[in-house]
Parts: structure tokens; C-alpha cells; sequence
């Protein structure tokens, strides 16, 4: 029973969104070739927003307003929720201004609902923000590899799973995590492919 949750708690950690995403994007930059002049403002926003994050969960454990980094308890989660949502909207608008870079500024902004998606449904259930980014970022896969998204989609169910077996979701926050990233990505690729064409 140790090694499940000491795999679970790997498989967690591999799946943060803030692991995932940043390479998920790098490949999806990287395999076109109008890619290349976003690349680094891409990894400078996922830079600095995972020192954000990370920097910020730790004050607020070292000050004891938190229990763990992991931000479990619903005042910990709407506290980080609240800091994602204000940084990814500044984030979104300043990167909306920068040529060449619409697409990583309408995954911003995408990322903006999921994060607010998780503070209004917030009363009911906790929603699996592993699981929404990640399946979000799957399908920004989609036009490099088919593979690739199959790829990216059992490692977001290992995720999934992990997530319960840690105990941090139900399967109904895991489906709702996932149904909502599925929709992201929907909404992404309608605007690219037909209204930005």
C-alpha cells in the first residue's frame, strides 16, 4: 500500500501543471516554425509564474497560514486560486499586446477560465486543476501528433488516479477537472481554427 501512494505522489508531482503545461507549450511552440518567436515569452511567463507560485505557497507555509504546499484545505485553495487568477489575467493582457503571440495569450486566457471555473464551483466541490490543465494541454497537442495526445491523455488518467489515491479529489472533482479542460480546449482550437483561420 506504501508504494501506491509513493507512486502516486511521483505521478502528482510529474503531472503539476506547472510541469506539464510549460512542456506541452514548448513542444506545440516548438514544432511550427512561427513557433520560434514565441518560445521565450513562453517560458518566461511559465518561469516566472512557477517562482510565483512556488515562492508564494512557501511564505504561506513558513507563516502558518498553511498546512502543506500541496494548498488542500478550501481556504489554502481559494487563496492560490485567487493569486493564479490575478496573475494569469495580467499575464493574458500584457501578452495579448506582443506580436506573434496570440495563441499563447488565448491559452492564458483559457487558463483564466479554468482557474475561475474552480472559484465559483468552489462551495460544491474542488475541483481537479491537475486534471483540467492537463487535459487542456493535451489538446494544444493535437496538431502536432495524434500519438503525442494519446500519450498525453493516459498520462493525464495515471494522473487522475493518482489524485485520488492521495486523496486530494473525488471522482466527480477529477471528471469536472476534466471536463473542463476538455471545453478549454475545444474553445482553443474553434477560435485558431475557425474564427482566426
Amino acid at each position: 500500500m506504501l508504494w501506491r501512494l509513493q507512486v502516486a505522489r511521483c505521478i502528482s508531482i510529474l503531472g503539476h501543471p506547472l510541469v506539464f503545461c510549460p512542456l506541452a507549450a514548448w513542444i506545440a511552440l516548438a514544432s511550427r516554425t512561427s513557433g520560434a518567436q514565441v518560445l521565450p515569452l513562453a517560458l518566461e511567463f511559465f518561469a516566472l509564474l512557477a517562482l510565483g507560485v512556488m515562492l508564494y505557497s512557501w511564505l504561506q507555509v513558513r507563516r502558518g497560514r498553511w498546512g502543506h504546499v500541496d494548498a488542500s484545505l478550501p481556504r489554502e485553495r481559494r487563496s492560490l486560486n485567487g493569486l493564479l487568477l490575478a496573475a494569469l489575467s495580467v499575464s493574458a493582457l500584457v501578452v495579448w499586446f506582443q506580436p506573434h503571440a496570440r495563441g499563447l495569450a488565448l491559452g492564458i486566457t483559457l487558463s483564466c477560465f479554468l482557474i475561475g471555473a474552480a472559484l465559483l464551483t468552489a462551495r460544491w466541490l474542488k475541483v481537479s486543476l491537475h486534471v483540467a490543465f492537463l487535459v487542456f494541454a493535451s489538446t494544444v497537442l493535437w496538431q502536432v501528433s495524434l500519438a503525442l495526445v494519446a500519450g498525453a491523455l493516459v498520462f493525464t488518467a495515471a494522473v487522475g488516479w493518482s489524485r485520488l489515491e492521495l486523496g486530494r479529489h473525488s471522482l466527480a472533482e477529477v471528471l469536472v477537472g476534466g471536463g473542463l479542460g476538455l471545453v478549454a480546449g475545444g474553445v482553443f482550437w474553434f477560435v485558431v481554427l475557425q474564427i482566426w483561420g
